[in-house]
């Protein structure tokens, strides 16, 4: 099979959460919201220019030009999802959605590259209601979209070598799902897909100067602490940096005597 282009792109990777499970209690219902999210899908790829490659059951593979387009529509319709799910009773339509930037081989009807299998492996990273994207997309959307992003770290995603450092998109207008998936089901996921949940304890030190200094890199210039204070604000203030009991004045102080942080200049 010859591919008829090979080029970066932006891919999103979404997953409805619990889907057997919702099919097995209340398939009429259960196939009503997948027209619904399957509508959803094409409307917003087709408004953010992206194009749907191909869909398996409730999981949709969709190419961007860009990282930005990619992400407006994934808030988009977890915008949509979250305004849904709000005026339902009973089951709701949650979605995961996962977005990477890489080299991607496009065949007729398919796509294929190590770029689609980390979107896929981010997706099942996120929480429900929630976009998971690697840097290589944070770094491109990060000073342009107004939404709140928790850096995950580095994460292990099965049958990819390389480090990949993740971050998680929290649209502001979602609802706080409970995780969807449990029992057989949820440990069948994990098993395929080999990702673990994202990390609840506080990121350390030095995870914080990983991040820092490679957006630093990617930039070419110094980070201001107040972006970075806005950016890690559930972390405490005043004080000396101690392990776990990381107090953010001490961390911000510390990247700035190492060159990769300034002040906001206030003049």
């Amino acid at each position: 099979m010859e591919h008829k282009d090979y080029r970066l792109a932006a891919v999103m990777y979404t997953d409805i959460c619990g889907f057997s499970r919702m099919l097995e209690k209340n398939e009429q219902e259960t196939l009503e919201m997948l027209s619904f999210h399957n509508k959803l899908i094409y409307e917003k790829a087709k408004k953010h220019n992206g194009t749907v490659i191909k869909s398996i059951g409730d999981a949709f593979l969709v190419d961007f030009k860009n990282t930005f387009d990619a992400v407006k529509c994934a808030i988009e319709i977890q915008h949509e999802l979250g305004a849904f799910n709000s005026s339902k009773q009973g089951e709701k339509l949650v979605l995961r959605i996962g977005i990477h930037l890489g080299d991607i081989y496009f065949f007729e009807t398919d796509a294929l590259g190590e770029g689609i299998n980390i979107a896929s492996r981010l997706q099942s990273l996120a929480k429900p209601g929630r976009i998971c994207i690697s840097r290589e997309v944070y770094s491109m959307v990060s000073n342009k979209i107004d939404v709140r992003i928790i850096p995950l770290g580095r994460v292990d995603l099965k049958n990819i070598t390389r480090d990949i450092f993740a971050y998680e998109i929290i649209p502001e207008t979602s609802m706080i799902y409970p995780d969807a998936e449990a029992g057989e089901e949820r440990r069948e996921r994990e098993t395929s897909a080999g990702t673990p949940e994202p990390p609840q304890e506080p990121l350390s030190f030095r995870d914080i100067k990983e991040i820092v200094v490679r957006e630093f890199k990617d930039a070419g210039r110094r980070i201001k602490e107040e972006n970075l204070t806005q950016r890690f604000r559930t972390y405490p203030r005043h004080g000396q940096f101690s392990g776990p009991g990381i107090h953010l004045d001490n961390v911000l102080g510390k990247l700035s005597s190492k060159g990769f942080a300034v002040k906001q200049d206030h003049t």
